[in-house]
């Protein structure tokens, strides 16, 4: 193993079930998609690009992009499929980042929590309406 890169999911003591373990197995074995010459980083949806800034949230021109590709009607900013989609560009910027830095734990923690956040809203509409559900999976590529 490369000396910078992060470790394996299964040497992590509780880290070994579930999207977290996913994730880390993805950081661990993926090389990042851009180089240092291009500061555009692209997702691995492909939709939506953005330039790589300081700060992790999304800006204005690419959130208001997603919001209009999901939207259920004319002004939904709020409904669960707007959510997953926010959260999903969010954790592969976050995931993109974490592939450059791999000790930063905080952002790692962050990102952990959005996974999770995107689980429970997954499950609410699995639960609540099978259809929007296989859509929003189908159309953003979330399981295999």
């Amino acid at each position: 193993m490369p000396p910078n890169s992060p470790p394996e999911a299964d040497a992590l003591p509780g880290w070994r079930f579930g999207a977290y373990a996913a994730i880390l197995r993805e950081l661990s074995c993926r090389p990042a998609p851009w180089t240092s010459d291009s500061p555009t980083l692209v997702s691995a949806a492909g939709d939506y690009s953005r330039k790589v800034n300081k700060n992790m949230a999304l800006q204005k021109d690419v959130k208001t992009s997603i919001i209009a590709d999901h939207a259920r009607s004319e002004g939904d900013t709020g409904s669960a499929e707007v959510q997953i989609a926010l959260l999903s560009q969010r954790i592969r910027d976050l995931t993109e980042h974490l592939r450059t830095h791999q000790h930063d734990h905080h952002c790692r923690r962050g990102l952990l929590k959005l996974v999770g956040q995107r689980r429970r809203l997954l499950n609410y509409l699995k639960k609540n309406d099978i259809e929007r559900y296989r859509a929003i999976v189908a159309k953003l590529g979330l399981r295999n």
